[in-house]
């Protein structure tokens, strides 16, 4: 014996899935159905901006060094004026 257990879905809290789907109105619906669905309108979402991340590349680069000193000096060295576009943290050791 299966016991349906129901969820209330408001479609405007999903967006435009949940609108087109629900409607606006409060709605209970079978928890069965609904979490497969919106699980699978999620990876949707996520596989959808995923290609867009690929497609729009930033070149970017890790680098430390040892003193503030050389810190200033790669800088200067970079091209880059000021230090628009990079986030400089002190070097700390423990």
């Amino acid at each position: 014996m299966h016991i349906a257990l129901q969820v209330r879905v408001l479609g405007l809290k999903h967006g435009a899935w949940g609108v087109e789907r629900y409607g606006n109105r409060p709605m209970k619906v079978d928890a069965l159905e609904f979490y497969p669905a919106k699980l699978a309108e999620l990876l949707r979402l996520m596989a959808e901006r995923q290609a867009a991340a690929r497609s729009s590349f930033v070149p970017t680069a890790f680098v430390t060094f040892k003193t503030r000193r050389a810190q200033v000096g790669g800088m200067r060295r970079s091209g880059q004026p000021g230090l628009r576009g990079a986030i400089v943290l002190p070097l700390r050791y423990h």
